[in-house]
C-alpha cells in the first residue's frame, strides 16, 4: 500500500534535544569530505528529505559530511548559526524575523512548498457545535499552537477573508496532541491544526470547515527554508551546491519510495507504523533549488499585516538582503 505523508511544521515532533552552550570549535573534517553542522526541528515528517539524503548517501555523494542536530526550540537555531551551527532549518516566521531583527542570515536552501492537495493546516469545528464554515465563528473560541505563529496568523487571514473580524474571536494556545479532547470536550469550539492531529480530530467527529489557510499565501507557498550567516555562506558556496542538490535527491527519493519513507518516518520519530498507514498523511514536496523572492515577500507583508513583524519593515529590501549573492 503507497502511503501519503503531509507536512506540519513541528505537529510531529517527538524527540527533544538541546543544541549546547557556548562556542564550539570548527568541527573536524572527514577526509575528502566537507562537514556541514546542521541544526534542524525536532523529528518531523518536514525533515524526510535530510533523512533520506542521510539515509541514502546523497550528502557523501555531493562531498558533504552532514551532522544533524534536532533542537526542541526551534527559535533559537538562528542565534546559533556561525557557532554551534553552520546550517539551520527554519519555518518562514522564524527566520524572517531573526533577519529583521539584524542577525545576518542569509537563505542558502529551499524546503518543503504546499501544493494545493497536500494541506498542512486544517480548520475543524467541534462536533455537533453546528459551526459549518468560517463565517460561523465571530464570538468563538479557536485553539491554536501558538499565539504569535504562522498558524494564528494565517487563521486571521482567513477570517478577515471570510469577512469576520479577528479580534471578534478568542485565540487559545492549545498544543497539538491536545487538540483532538479540547476539541471533542468543548473546551475551543475551532482549532486550527495540523496532521497527524487533524485526522485524528477527524476520526472522531470533528468537521472540516473546508478551508485551506495557507492559500492566502498563493497555491504553492513556500514554509521552510535552510538558512546560515552571510560570513559562512560565502565562504562554502560549492558545500551550499552540494547541500541543495543532495536534499533535492532525497526529496525526489521520498517522492518515489513512500512505503520506505514512512519506515524512515518511524524511524526518525518513533511514532507507531500503524498509526501512519492509518492516518494515510499525504506526501511532502520539496524544492531546494527552485525558490526566489516572490515565496518571501508574501511571508514578510502578511506578518506586517498581523503585527508580528515591525511595520517600518521593506520587503523587498529584506528579500535583497536574505538572498544575496543566490
Amino acid at each position: 500500500m503507497r502511503l501519503r505523508l503531509v507536512v506540519a511544521v513541528a505537529a510531529l515532533a517527538l524527540v527533544a534535544a538541546g543544541c549546547g552552550g557556548g562556542e564550539s570549535a570548527t568541527p573536524a573534517e572527514k577526509p575528502g569530505l566537507t562537514t556541514i553542522r546542521l541544526a534542524t526541528t525536532n523529528p518531523t515528517v518536514t525533515l524526510l528529505a535530510i533523512y533520506a539524503a542521510e539515509e541514502q548517501g546523497y550528502f557523501k555523494q555531493h562531498g558533504l559530511n552532514v551532522e544533524v542536530t534536532p533542537i526542541g526550540d526551534a527559535t533559537k537555531i538562528p542565534s546559533a548559526l556561525g557557532r554551534q551551527f553552520d546550517v539551520g532549518w527554519t519555518v518562514q516566521p522564524i527566520g524572517i524575523n531573526a533577519a529583521a531583527s539584524g542577525i545576518p542570515i542569509r537563505i542558502v536552501a529551499g524546503g518543503e512548498r504546499n501544493q494545493p492537495n497536500n494541506q498542512q493546516l486544517f480548520l475543524l469545528s467541534a462536533p455537533g457545535s453546528g459551526i459549518k464554515s468560517v463565517k460561523d465563528l465571530a464570538g468563538k473560541t479557536i485553539g491554536t499552537a501558538t499565539l504569535a505563529g504562522a498558524n494564528t496568523m494565517l487563521t486571521k487571514a482567513t477570517l478577515d477573508k471570510a469577512g469576520v473580524d479577528p479580534k471578534s474571536v478568542q485565540f487559545v494556545q492549545v498544543a497539538f496532541a491536545d487538540m483532538p479532547d479540547q476539541l471533542t470536550s468543548g473546551r475551543v469550539d475551532v482549532v486550527a491544526v495540523s496532521p497527524p492531529h487533524a485526522q485524528i480530530a477527524l476520526e472522531r467527529g470533528a468537521q472540516d470547515l473546508g478551508v485551506w489557510p495557507y492559500q492566502i499565501l498563493g497555491d504553492t507557498a513556500l514554509t521552510t527554508f535552510m538558512m546560515a550567516t552571510g560570513e559562512w555562506a560565502d565562504g562554502h558556496k560549492e558545500a551550499i551546491a552540494g547541500l541543495r542538490k543532495a536534499l533535492d535527491e532525497g526529496g525526489t527519493w521520498v517522492a518515489a519510495h513512500t512505503d520506505e519513507a514512512a519506515d524512515l518516518l518511524q524511524k526518525k520519530t518513533g511514532l507507531d507504523r500503524a498509526l501512519i498507514d492509518r492516518l494515510k498523511l499525504q506526501l511532502p514536496k520539496f524544492t531546494y533549488q527552485d525558490y526566489g523572492p516572490k515565496d518571501f515577500t508574501p511571508w514578510i507583508e502578511l506578518m506586517k499585516t498581523y503585527g508580528t513583524l515591525d511595520a517600518s519593515v521593506d520587503p523587498d529590501k529584506l528579500v535583497s538582503q536574505m538572498l544575496s549573492d543566490q
